[in-house]
């Protein structure tokens, strides 16, 4: 077996020191750590737990509550890696597997950390932009939540999703009230991004207008979501069309998606009804650091490591009432707008 770091060299910043052991609740996934070289056991074979783990979920029912695995796992420096969230099928796993062992978390956040400053400094309006994107966006309360990870190194009983690696999101939870507490409840078995700038009647965190491109679209869910919804259905088939054709054109007023186009068609209504209570108003906007993966991105994978790719990405839905959907927009370029 070789050393895990020959096999992911961005995972040196994560763990400090000794061995790290890749765990998951599907053979498959075992089968498919194990063959690039990485050191991998079954979740059911485990009980007394190494310090430094990378755990990849695929099916709630076998990973069990989310108690209990963090009472397993509660004396270890513990990565989570989602999958369940968003396809854990063994071609996805092999994808999302190869993605993420291509990336390098300790340059996605340093690059965490440097848009949290701007975030948290900028008085001005952001300008999102690309060929065929120019959107404005702007943080207009001074008491806001950033969610992110600022340093790669994990101490003894965190338990991390890697998403937090790979993006800077503006927390809504001020924002959302009773909303918010079902998102923080199912956030450690499955990240769905952040919850943006919600559904309730506070003072939103920021506002965005205008119209972008969205190269790809992924589709999540939380525990509390049916795997067979109809509305999770819906959005996976849409994500489908949009990988097919390309890419999708929304239109963004007031933080909600007004039109959205993609072969010839409008789906405006559709993603409305897909993502569930939050309707079409965006419930999250992040600007993503995970650049190592730019080059390899497929938008026909539904996967979470997709989102994270550069640029920015933004969210529609709790995935709780229904879908999250996030418009992924890696070539946008971001930068203040004129005084």
């Amino acid at each position: 077996m070789k050393d895990v770091f020959e096999v992911w060299p961005g995972l040196r910043s994560v763990f400090p020191d000794g061995d790290v052991l890749f765990i998951s609740d599907r053979q498959y996934v075992v089968d498919l750590m194990a063959a690039r070289g990485l050191p991998s056991e079954h979740l059911a074979e485990i009980s007394e737990p190494p310090e430094s783990v990378v755990l990849v979920g695929c099916d709630y029912a076998s990973l069990g509550p989310r108690e209990a695995l963090h009472e397993l796992f509660a004396g270890s420096r513990v990565l989570w890696v989602p999958l369940v969230s968003f396809d854990p099928a063994p071609g996805a796993a092999r994808y999302s597997l190869d993605l993420m062992l291509a990336s390098d978390l300790a340059a996605s956040t340093k690059g965490n950390r440097d848009w949290t400053s701007v975030l948290r400094r900028a008085r001005r309006p952001l300008v999102v932009g690309s060929d065929r994107t120019s959107l404005t966006f702007q943080v207009v309360r001074d008491d806001i939540v950033v969610v992110t990870r600022l340093q790669p190194l994990l101490d003894v009983g965190e338990f991390v999703s890697i998403a937090e690696y790979f993006e800077v999101d503006i927390d809504s939870s001020l924002d959302v009230g009773a909303d918010a507490d079902a998102d923080a409840d199912a956030g450690s078995h499955s990240d769905t991004g952040g919850t943006g700038t919600g559904t309730g009647g506070g003072k939103a965190s920021y506002t965005a207008d205008g119209t972008f491109w969205a190269d790809g679209l992924c589709v999540a869910r939380h525990p509390q979501l049916d795997l067979d919804a109809p509305a999770l259905k819906g959005a996976r088939e849409l994500a489908a069309r949009v990988a097919e054709a390309g890419g999708m054109l929304v239109r963004v007023e007031d933080c909600h998606v007004v039109s959205a186009v993609c072969g010839g068609e409008d789906w405006a209504s559709e993603l409305a009804r897909y993502a569930g209570e939050s309707g079409s108003r965006l419930i999250e906007f992040s600007f993503g650091t995970n650049t190592e993966i730019l080059g390899a991105l497929d938008w026909s994978v539904n996967s979470q490591i997709n989102e994270g790719a550069g640029g920015v990405h933004i969210g529609v839905g709790d995935g709780v009432s229904g879908a999250h959907i996030d418009f992924v927009l890696p070539a946008a370029k971001v930068g203040l707008a004129a005084a």
